[in-house]
């Protein structure tokens, strides 16, 4: 009889303390007030980024790969930059952290 008494005094007080922690009310939103961005960083265009890696020459990535460079450039309207690794590893490396946005990691040369 008194652990029954016990046990219905735990579960009043629990029920009782529930309501200390209730959650707050969510905020209300007005969608009707808006309010306009601030300008800056408009115009400034990040660029695309390709990574190759250099295996058979640097100079010679930049020949096969700036013709590439200047097309992607012209028609996304926006600069285009070339990133050069030794081996596939780093240029794998660079896709995976997502520091550029294409990479060629084999060119079947």
């Amino acid at each position: 009889m008194t652990s029954r008494i016990a046990v219905i005094a735990v579960i009043s007080m629990f029920i009782a303390s529930c309501g200390v922690f209730a959650a707050a009310p969510p905020p209300f939103i007005d969608l009707d007030e808006r309010v306009d961005l601030p300008a800056e960083g408009i115009g400034e265009v990040a660029p695309l980024r390709i990574a190759v890696a250099a295996i058979l020459s640097p100079e010679g990535n930049i020949e096969s790969y700036g013709a590439l460079a200047d097309y992607l450039g012209a028609e996304l309207h926006r600069p285009v930059e070339i990133v050069q690794r030794r081996t596939y590893h780093e240029t794998h490396d660079l896709l995976a952290a997502r520091a550029v946005g294409i990479g060629f990691v084999c060119t079947c040369a």
